[in-house]
């Protein structure tokens, strides 16, 4: 095995989301977040870990730079050679059964796990898709699956920019009936595929979420810009009385998200917001809240 490039990025935990949008926005692809959760010693702090080829350095470097992410960083970024590691077995140690939501844990597929009675496990390995469980986005999804599960249905469900496939796999946990999967990003899809190879699921490979079914539940856990470039597509999936959960924004950028909805006569019923991300829950303006 050849060596790696191993960037290391550190920031506050109040600067956390402005780190990981910068990143995500300036181009880089696969980047690890551990916080005190995984890390007991960085407790106030979150590291960034980048991981590269070393004959693409400069292009990562580059990347970093243009991210404009250093005014939120505590010290220096940290490039380094690292020699090769099997990963397969060495980054075990930084992962534990997490849970999401009142009746959803995820939990690696290396570790023995005894859920409760009520408690729906998802087993996930970390990859190299967005999606495992760590991000605050996730869970604020997951949250809101098992709120409306237990209010009324999840019914049919589309999962717009499926990622690992998580949240179709908490939505299946869950109840849902019907599983309808998008991702533009070719690597996430197989990746999904694998995760949900024990569940009836379509999966489309698309930049844009166009099909003549509709979804009782339609979660898109993306960024700000493609979730308003998206926004006709996206309540075009809504049945009548569908619910629409959007994540993957910040705070600050929810009320333009949702301004985009709403011209479209949708209507917000819940807005929730952990750390500095946020969730919209929205229906459409004739459909109760479930």
């Amino acid at each position: 095995m050849t060596g790696f490039l191993h960037g290391i990025l550190r920031t506050t935990v109040e600067h956390r989301a402005q780190v990981e949008a910068g990143l995500i926005l300036a181009g880089v692809e696969t980047f690890e977040e551990r916080d005190e959760m995984i890390d007991p010693r960085l407790t106030g702090y979150v590291e960034f870990h980048l991981y590269g080829e070393i004959a693409d350095e400069f292009v990562l470097t580059q990347q970093v730079h243009a991210s404009n992410v250093r005014k939120w960083l505590v010290s220096e970024p940290e490039f380094q050679h690292e020699a090769a590691v099997d990963w397969s077995e060495a980054w075990k140690v930084h992962y534990q059964p997490l849970r999401l939501s009142p009746r959803v844990t995820v939990v690696p597929s290396w570790i023995h796990y005894q859920p409760n009675h009520d408690e729906r496990v998802i087993v996930l390995d970390p990859g190299t898709a967005f999606g495992t469980g760590q991000h605050d986005t996730t869970a604020l999804c997951v949250q809101a699956l098992d709120l409306k599960s237990a209010e009324s249905e999840i019914g049919r469900c589309a999962d717009v920019g499926t990622g690992t496939g998580i949240l179709a796999l908490a939505a299946h946990y869950l109840g849902a009936t019907e599983l309808w999967l998008t991702e533009n990003d070719p690597l996430a899809l197989t990746v999904a595929r694998d995760n949900l190879k024990d569940i009836t699921a379509d999966f489309v490979l698309c930049e844009q979420p166009k099909t003549e079914r509709r979804f009782e539940t339609v979660i898109a856990n993306i960024l700000a810009e493609p979730l308003v470039g998206m926004a006709a597509d996206l309540a075009a999936l809504l049945s009548p009385k569908g619910t629409l959960f959007l994540s993957g924004l910040l705070s600050s950028q929810a009320q333009t998200v949702q301004q985009a909805f709403l011209a479209l006569g949708l209507r917000t019923v819940r807005q929730w917001n952990q750390g500095e991300w946020s969730l919209l829950w929205m229906v459409k303006s004739d459909g109760d809240v479930s």
